[in-house]
């Protein structure tokens, strides 16, 4: 009797005791999934199915020409699906169902998605890049990789140990086919020639003992460096230097010598040498040339000087390719008088720095004073105000005296009078027009405005008229006095 044909319950009564589980595997793994329900009914089956409808079994027995059908097989009262060598194919959601015996499905399970772990295929990574370039240039270097599953990590590495991963210039991304990317963008130079860029490729959780590479090595054009002129021991009176130099591709080094053909100068191979004790009519100078693919580079040096005194030259330029250094040596200058030099320039410049800062404080403090002038004969005119302001409100003596000064000494006795004839009404003050009479005639040139609104506010004032009565007398008399006098001075120019 078949395991499942059992007695039948109602179709209510049906129920999964275990449903199927997700899983994660390794590609290659066995996959078990269980499904397990109470009680079949009289003809009732358990199936399984994978993706959308796709029957694997009917009970225990395999369905469907699906290739994974061969690695399949149902076991036990369970129905428990076997799934062996999982492969990436069989990443899919798995399910069981009761069937009925007309072939209609009855009740199913949930569905258990199976995810099959793996590593790239073939050849992977594939680095691009590399070759020969000019110092200075930009290049870029790759490194693309199949994702896997989970996506590895690509990585750069320098065979002199520099981290470069970390550089902003590393860029990570899936490129448009899908699969995984690193570049690296950089100006190349010297310090890259024979240096090996290594593209590693991991998957640390999956896979923890999985590693991939590939490797890029560039050829690094560069000019030779300046060359260096090494002297090398000999007697006194003799001389013998060498000239060396790297670039790449590897410099030609040779000598060239240049002035007075008498002067004897031996050259073999990189070796100058020559005997000091030599006199020449012209200068003689010697030139190291150092010349590869990339370009020259010239250094020079003076054997011999006609006369003792000479200049100590350090120049260097560059120039279509070329580099010129040029030194000379035995010169009866020394360094310590170019130091000197250096020096009193510097001293100049500190001058110039210290005229200009007292040029400034001398302008500065000329502005000043001409602002405390200004604000001090400002205080005076004030002063001056304030004191005339003051006498104005002295007693009767002093501003008798004031008037007096005013008509004696400030105009000519006849203008004076004049001035006094036009402005002062002769006779007896009966009102208070008359008194305004008097303070405008003994007001004069001499007296300022606030004088005048003063001496009307002290003759208004009813308290004191009779004093001012009496000082109006005697200004009336002073000035009969004065007309007897001018008239006998001068008969014909006053007119009673």
């Amino acid at each position: 009797m078949c395991i499942w044909c059992l007695t039948a319950p109602s179709l209510a009564q049906l129920s999964f005791v275990e449903n199927p589980i997700d899983q994660t595997v390794v590609i290659g793994s066995a996959v078990n999934f269980s499904c397990e329900i109470n009680v079949l009914n009289n003809g009732n089956i358990i199936a399984w199915y994978f993706g959308d409808d796709n029957q694997i079994s009917s009970g225990t027995m395999i369905v469907g020409t699906e290739p994974r059908n061969s690695r399949v097989e149902v076991s036990g009262n369970r129905f428990t699906l076997i799934l062996n060598g999982a492969q990436i194919i069989d990443s899919r959601p798995y399910r069981c169902a009761v069937v009925g015996s007309t072939g209609s499905v009855l009740l199913q399970s949930q569905s258990a998605n199976l995810v099959v772990q793996f590593l790239p295929l073939g050849t992977d990574p594939v680095c691009s890049g590399g070759g020969s370039f000019m110092e200075g240039e930009p290049t870029s270097i790759g490194c693309d990789s199949a994702t896997g599953n989970p996506i590895v990590l690509l990585g750069w590495t320098r065979s002199d140990g520099e981290d470069i991963n970390h550089s902003r210039d590393v860029n990570f991304a899936i490129n448009a086919a899908g699969r995984t990317e690193i570049t690296y963008t950089f100006n190349i130079d010297r310090n890259d020639l024979n240096v090996t860029f290594t593209c590693t490729s991991t998957s640390p959780v999956a896979f923890p003992d999985y590693r991939a590479s590939c490797d890029i090595t560039f050829n690094v054009l560069y000019l030779p460096e300046e060359p260096t002129i090494q002297p090398m021991p000999r007697p006194p009176d003799q001389r013998e230097v060498t000239c060396d130099s790297r670039g790449n591709p590897s410099p030609e080094i040779r000598w060239s010598v240049q002035g007075d053909v008498n002067y004897t100068v031996s050259i073999q191979g990189t070796t100058l040498m020559w005997n000091t004790s030599q006199s020449c009519s012209i200068v003689v100078s010697a030139e190291c040339l150092v010349n590869n693919s990339v370009g020259v580079v010239i250094k020079s040096m003076v054997l011999c000087q006609p006369r003792k005194e000479g200049t100590t030259t350090m120049k260097s330029t560059t120039e279509m390719g070329i580099t010129r250094t040029s030194f000379t040596t035995g010169l009866t200058r020394s360094s310590v008088d170019e130091a000197s030099e250096e020096a009193a320039g510097g001293d100049r410049t500190i001058l110039v720095i210290i005229l200009t800062v007292l040029c400034g404080v001398l302008v500065i403090g000329l502005l000043l004073f001409v602002i405390f002038v200004v604000i001090y004969r400002k205080h005076r005119k004030e002063d001056k105000y304030k004191t005339s302001r003051g006498e104005a409100g002295e007693d009767n003596e002093g501003y008798t005296t004031r008037v007096t000064a005013s008509t004696t000494d400030t105009l000519p006795e006849t203008e004076g009078y004049e001035y006094m004839k036009s402005n002062v009404t002769l006779g007896e003050p009966d009102d208070e027009d008359d008194y305004e009479g008097v303070s405008d005639a003994v007001t004069g040139p001499t007296t300022q405005a606030g004088e005048e609104a003063q001496l009307k506010q002290d003759y208004a004032l009813p308290d004191i008229i009779q004093q001012k009565e009496t000082k109006f007398a005697s200004i009336v008399k002073q000035d009969d006095v004065d007309r007897a006098n001018l008239q006998e001075i001068e008969p014909n120019t006053y007119v009673g």
